[in-house]
């Protein structure tokens, strides 16, 4: 198996009986390997085309605000905007409830304009998640309290 990170090349060769094996990444970055079969009395098969896999563990950004004030009310229209680095997508929660996910820009913005849900009366957190490509999470902090009073008319 020959793997690659960084423009450096490493190569490691390892022997695996059976069908399977795994590998230990040191630093995140591409790596890329190829593979072949040992046969009886020391024959081999030709190396594989190269395959690459990027290893990430690094969490993306986000910054979250509220672009245009709302009342809260059922209805409402709101926007919500932020910022993002390593991001693949952002989605915004009130509770959790999903509010839906944010048009992402090149330059690392991101913007949802949504309708506020109807929901029980309580305190919800706001906020806004970003994930990357290869599944990492990112939840602003702190988050916004969103608060919803339902009113009873006295009788």
């Amino acid at each position: 198996v020959a793997s690659r990170l960084g423009g450096r090349t490493a190569l490691t060769e390892t022997t695996i009986t059976g069908t399977s094996a795994s590998y230990a990444f040191g630093a995140e970055g591409l790596y890329s390997y190829k593979v072949r079969a040992n046969g009886a009395g020391g024959t081999q098969s030709d190396w594989s085309a190269s395959c690459g896999v990027t290893y990430d563990k690094t969490a993306p950004t986000v910054a979250f605000s509220i672009t245009n004030p709302f009342s809260g009310s059922a209805g409402t229209s709101v926007t919500f905007s932020g910022t993002s680095s390593g991001a693949s997508s952002v989605r915004v929660f009130l509770g959790t409830t999903d509010l839906g996910a944010a048009t992402m820009s090149a330059n690392g913005n991101w913007a949802l304009t949504t309708v506020v849900p109807t929901i029980p009366g309580g305190i919800y957190p706001l906020k806004a998640v970003a994930k990357d490509a290869a599944g990492n999470t990112a939840t602003t902090f702190p988050w916004y309290s969103f608060i919803v009073i339902n009113l009873m008319p006295w009788l």
